[in-house]
């Protein structure tokens, strides 16, 4: 057997995106927050005794590496060394490696493989030998795709683990660099592919294990939720991954629902009891969404109502604890019995029907106009198949709720 911890996109000296009203706690710890978050796995790792540690690109969010990354990854490998614990790092897309990027500095048990394909051997302490592939991009655009480089050598009953910076493709939201498809990972004779590139960590693959473990602290309000690496244990037959979320500070999206709250307090009542689903041990920064139909509606449309309800919610439901409100969103409506509208023979009836015949495709042709345009493309970012579901449910919401009060 072998034990190991795969991590990537540590993203070392990223500014994290805050709100201008944010307390100077959450600040503090927003700043040492992705430090504390690798701290916390090479904790892990030393915890564990594992064979070796995996960082599979982007170790630094720049090409112009900061000296506060540099210093903090120095130290975290001499603790590693320390405990005879070897390092294996390949750069990616935001860090790419460089000549004047020397990595002398670093202790001997940290490998940094190379712009070109490279392929090292390890014998871990119970003799069992593991092959180790891998590249560091040359530049910030790798439009190759690299899976021919990935040939396997040596005795086929060691361990073949590959480390790779790339985008499979299925996956929508970052820009495609080294492209490669999960049946051509599979053709490979690789026992773990150990992916980088994409936050949000998934299993492609058990068989062979195809593995992005996602970033190790979220910078912003799409990358949401716990963050962190994964713990391996692996045998010839069988491969065992556990999850250690190690993110100190969390974004999260609640959807909170105004149905059959009368008054307001009852809606601050179920907004507060997002504290008990939460491990106060982190910092989180939460996005509210009022969602649901009720008698609250009309005064949650008021401007001024939902500036006091973000007020009383900083000010006095959350005050001294480790959550801060970081946004709230109305996405409520008048009491709406959908499926009874859909039956109707009228106008929101049509409505409704076209909503449920309508197809993603149609909505991405009606955004292109925006995401084509000179100067607002180079702001935006493409929509995931949430986000747009999220648009078309919104749309419906407002256009039902405004011809519904029209109609009273």
């Amino acid at each position: 057997m072998i034990r190991f911890i795969h991590c990537a996109d540590l993203h070392l000296g990223r500014p994290i995106k805050t709100h201008a009203d944010l307390p100077a706690s959450f600040i503090k710890q927003l700043q040492s927050a992705t430090y504390q978050s690798f701290e916390s796995i090479v904790n892990k790792a030393i915890e564990f005794n594992v064979d070796f540690m995996l960082i599979s690109g982007d170790v630094y969010d720049s090409e112009h590496r900061s000296y506060r990354g540099q210093w903090f990854l120095k130290k975290q490998a001499e603790r590693l060394q320390k405990v005879n614990i070897p390092i294996y790092v390949i750069h990616g897309n935001h860090d790419p490696i460089k000549a004047e990027h020397s990595n002398n500095r670093l202790p001997e048990n940290v490998h940094v493989f190379s712009e070109k394909f490279e392929v090292v051997s390890l014998l871990t302490a119970k003799n069992e030998k593991v092959y180790l592939y891998g590249f560091s991009y040359p530049n910030k655009a790798y439009y190759d795709n690299p899976i021919p480089m990935y040939e396997t050598i040596g005795e086929m009953s060691a361990y073949h683990i590959a480390l790779l910076h790339g985008q499979e493709s299925s996956q929508k939201d970052h820009e495609p660099y080294a492209p490669f498809s999960l049946n051509e990972l599979k053709q490979k004779n690789i026992d773990y592919w150990a992916l980088g590139h994409i936050h949000k960590r998934q299993i492609l693959s058990s068989n062979p294990s195809v593995v992005y473990p996602g970033n190790i602290q979220g910078a912003h309000k799409k990358e949401n939720g716990e963050k962190g690496a994964y713990y391996v244990e692996m045998t010839k037959t069988d491969t065992m991954l556990t999850f250690l979320p190690t993110s100190r500070v969390q974004w999260e999206h609640m959807n909170i629902s105004i149905d059959e709250c009368e008054i307001m307090d009852e809606l601050l009542d179920r907004i507060q009891q997002i504290s008990e689903i939460l491990d106060l041990q982190k910092h989180y920064l939460v996005e509210v969404h009022l969602t649901g139909g009720g008698p609250l509606h009309e005064q949650l449309i008021q401007d001024n109502v939902q500036q006091e309800l973000m007020t009383i919610l900083r000010s006095e439901v959350f005050h001294s604890s480790n959550v801060w409100i970081n946004s709230l969103y109305v996405n409520t409506t008048l009491p709406i019995e959908r499926e009874r509208l859909k039956e109707k023979d009228d106008l929101l009836g049509d409505i409704v029907r076209v909503v449920d015949t309508l197809e993603e495709q149609h909505v991405e042709e009606a955004l292109q106009p925006v995401f084509s345009h000179l100067v607002m493309r180079k702001y935006l970012e493409c929509l995931s198949q949430e986000e747009i579901q999220e648009i078309v449910e919104t749309a419906e919401r407002k256009i039902l709720t405004s011809l519904m009060r029209e109609v009273k």
